[in-house]
């Protein structure tokens, strides 16, 4: 179908009824289509407020795009296994609406998605959820991120991942880790900090810890931290920056 030949009246009526899936794949045939959805669709599109990664256990992700209404943008499937084999696709691949890819280059995979992405939605906030038991691929301009952590997890993984990341408005945490990460983790500098993590030591996160707001649930701590973090808190000596601490000792304690 010859689609720019069309009259613009006519193109703006099939846009209209394409999701958001459909334009976005369709804008990377070509920079001239991409511009000709800018154009058409440009209110639809400065609608859209947030665009969230989910990575699942089963290693599948899907991306979303959030407005007034949540919509599927793309589905990322894992290559199946055959016989001790991978099945015969090239790296990002498509099967129907979704996109095949190697799991061994996952993260490049996905900054390739994430660059296309911040060239067609030019304004948005950008979060992370992963109940992948492999740690989600950080990038800079993810403002919100919810992290499961993968079992038995050694404490320099963590560390170099923490090391890495940049810096985010929002963060939680799920699962048990030793909380004597680096004293320069960048974790420590979120603005809002939640950790739901059974049997963590948080003394140190207690301590370090130099942004706005933080959730401890279900963390543990010596009874000298809780008194010494009380009495500088309170007499204005310590912790400055934070505006609200709750800690939930839930059937620990």
């Amino acid at each position: 179908m010859k689609y720019l030949k069309f009259p613009l009246v006519v193109q703006k009526e099939i846009f209209e009824h394409m999701i958001f899936e459909e334009l976005f794949l369709l804008s990377l045939c070509s920079k001239r289509v991409k511009n000709l959805i800018h154009l058409v669709q440009k209110a639809r599109i400065k609608r859209v407020n947030t665009i969230t990664y989910f990575f699942a256990k089963n290693k599948n992700s899907t991306i979303t795009v959030k407005s007034s209404s949540s919509e599927r943008i793309m589905r990322m499937k894992k290559n199946k296994e055959k016989d001790g084999a991978t099945e015969n696709r090239e790296e990002g691949d498509f099967s129907g609406s979704s996109l095949i890819y190697d799991l061994n280059h996952r993260d490049s995979t996905m900054e390739t998605i994430h660059t296309l992405l911040k060239n067609f939605f030019e304004q948005v906030e950008y979060q992370i959820k992963s109940r992948d038991d492999l740690l989600p691929p950080n990038y800079l301009d993810i403002k919100n991120c919810e992290i499961s952590l993968p079992r038995k997890i050694s404490p320099h993984k963590l560390d170099v991942f923490f090391n890495n990341f940049p810096l985010r408005e929002y963060v939680k945490i799920i699962g048990s880790f030793n909380g004597n990460l680096d004293p320069n983790s960048k974790l420590y500098e979120a603005e809002h900090l939640e950790i739901d993590g059974p049997l963590t030591q948080a003394d140190d996160i207690l301590y370090r810890f130099k942004g706005q707001n933080l959730y401890l649930e279900n963390a543990t701590f010596y009874d000298e931290t809780i008194y010494y973090f009380l009495e500088m808190w309170k007499s204005g000596q310590g912790f400055q920056n934070l505006e609200k601490l709750v800690i939930r000792c839930g059937y620990l304690f």
